[in-house]
């Protein structure tokens, strides 16, 4: 927690289950939420997490499942309005901000990010005599 509101907190969990086969899993997570210090309209809200299982660790043939979820939901202020918007030509501030207050708030319909990711993949390791001289491929 820091000042005016914004909130993070993460995680970062590891644990072998299995020494003799090599299983091991391993999850992060992270949550974030935030404001514009001074202003009361702009918002961040992020969480996520990942989790992974390992399989054959040191192993000929490692085997990797991993999976990431994503989520953000966001409000932010993109600044004053100035003479790029065409509604606003003609009005004696090309190329400058309008003098506006700076707490009032200005957006469009379009100003906001929510997002959602989910992701997985799988990797297979396998070494070739390449590999045992200093090259490594992964498929």
């Amino acid at each position: 927690m820091g000042a005016d509101g914004p909130l993070r907190a993460t995680l970062d969990w590891n644990q072998l289950l299995d020494q003799d086969d090599g299983i091991a899993l391993r999850l992060n997570a992270k949550f974030h939420q935030a404001d514009e210090p001074g202003r009361d309209v702009e918002r961040n809200e992020c969480c996520g997490f990942a989790r992974w299982m390992a399989l054959g660790l040191g192993s000929d043939a490692q085997r990797t499942l991993s999976y990431l979820h994503q989520k953000q939901n966001d409000w932010p202020g993109l600044g004053l309005p100035n003479a790029r918007n065409a509604k606003l030509a003609g009005f004696g501030f090309q190329g400058a901000a309008a003098p506006v207050d700076r707490f009032q708030f200005y957006r469009y319909c379009t100003d906001y990010r929510d997002i959602e990711a989910d992701i997985a993949t799988a990797r297979l390791e396998h070494p070739t005599k390449r590999d045992r001289c200093g090259d490594r491929r992964v498929g």
